[in-house]
């Protein structure tokens, strides 16, 4: 993901910048100013793949993390949760998300005194 402040660029800037990255294949966005990415590249070499590509973002303030799926929590649309939990392909299929059925009642024969 990566989080930047105003000055860095709008959000369809930091996309247009994400897509001449080829190793980020897939991008979703719903913050104004961050953008949830996959990429085989570390955070590292997307930094400097981006101050390559945009040279005023060494004067901006702007990070680049890697999102630890074990322990991620909040409230996301279904799509940037399919990516973060999902990176090597996180489209959505068609129909909309169904939450899992609940688990039924497991009867068993009443104990016997």
């Amino acid at each position: 993901m990566i989080v930047f402040a105003e000055p860095f660029g709008t959000r369809d800037f930091v996309q247009n910048v994400l897509d001449q990255i080829p190793e980020i294949p897939f991008w979703y966005s719903c913050f104004p100013h961050a953008v949830f990415f996959t990429s085989s590249l570390s955070a590292f070499e997307i930094v400097q793949r981006i101050e390559s590509l945009v040279p005023k973002a060494v004067y901006n303030r702007w990070i680049v993390v890697a999102i630890e799926t074990r322990d991620a929590h909040g409230r996301l649309p279904e799509a940037a949760w399919h990516l973060i939990n999902h990176p090597e392909d996180p489209r959505l299929v068609g129909a909309p998300a169904v939450p899992p059925p609940k688990p039924k009642a497991k009867l068993t024969p009443p104990r016997k005194n």
